[in-house]
């Protein structure tokens, strides 16, 4: 027993083990964080394309758009493909939107394209390395498939709001808010620092806490957040963002393609910034 007391075999070893999943998780944390931060600038670098191609777009002679009216879209139109839809697909698969809505959107894909998770995210292999690496192949399944399903391009009545309009006039202000969903690749943080598909239909993320709060009257949870309950705003209002963000993606062109990602268990963080840019257009109408 007293030499059992002194061997201090494997010392090393242990406190090793102790020190070491609390670098790495750190480490990992920080990965993850970084990409999340070059994501949000690609979308806010992503609304500013799809503003300025907005309003162009929009009062842009209508023979080039199927003859689609000037200064109006469709959301959820099946037109025929036109040269309007730039290279990403919006013809070649199955996608909604009229086609002056079809080439703002192919704007707003050229910035989020190194954003798209790699294909071994499908296949179940989850790693660092796959989390930053992007292939041809890779870039070209961002922009065909999962950009086209993760993209929404709306066009609020102004800043902020979740009133969204299809109908433009010239000179006028035009708010455009791009919305995506960002896949966070990174093993093991993307489990708490992002959700789950499931999780974001359902905006559920701290659900139990809310579940509890969420019982009182409006009226009662306005004077809690009053009383200086800040942690409980924040709450309120990062899952207000997500039920936005959540009903926004009904304006994609193909939601269900990102379906693939979603079932294999992919963790997704919805990432949104809005431009806002005057209409322009000539002061004549097209014969």
């Amino acid at each position: 027993m007293k030499s059992l007391a002194k061997d201090d075999k494997g010392v090393a070893y242990a406190e090793f083990l102790i020190a070491f999943p609390p670098v790495l998780i750190l480490f990992l944390c920080l990965v993850q964080l970084s990409l999340m931060y070059v994501g949000k600038l690609a979308v806010r670098h992503s609304a500013n394309r799809a503003a300025r191609a907005a309003v162009v777009v929009l009062p842009d002679d209508p023979q080039y758009y199927d003859d689609e009216e000037v200064n109006r879209i469709d959301y959820h139109d099946s037109g025929t493909a036109t040269e309007s839809d730039s290279f990403f697909g919006a013809g070649a698969a199955t996608g909604g939107g009229s086609p002056r809505i079809r080439a703002i959107r192919s704007a707003a894909y050229i910035p989020l394209t190194p954003l798209a998770p790699s294909l071994e995210n499908v296949m179940e292999d989850e790693s660092v390395r796959s989390a930053f690496d992007r292939s041809v192949l890779d870039a070209l399944a961002g922009a065909f498939v999962y950009n086209r399903g993760a993209t929404s391009v709306s066009f609020p009545e102004e800043p902020g709001s979740q009133t969204f309009r299809e109908e433009f006039e010239q000179n006028e202000l035009v708010t455009t808010r791009v919305t995506y969903f960002f896949n966070c690749g990174v093993p093991i943080v993307n489990r708490f620092m992002c959700d789950g598909a499931l999780d974001l239909l359902l905006a559920a993320p701290s659900a139990v806490v809310e579940g509890v709060l969420g019982s009182v009257t409006g009226e009662a949870r306005d004077d809690i957040i009053e009383t200086g309950f800040d942690w409980y705003r924040d709450l309120f209002e990062g899952r207000e963002a997500i039920q936005n963000g959540i009903e926004e993606m009904q304006f994609a062109e193909a939601p269900w393609l990102i379906t693939p990602w979603a079932l294999t268990g992919g963790r997704f963080a919805i990432l949104r910034a809005e431009a806002v840019l005057p209409n322009q257009g000539a002061g004549f109408e097209y014969e």
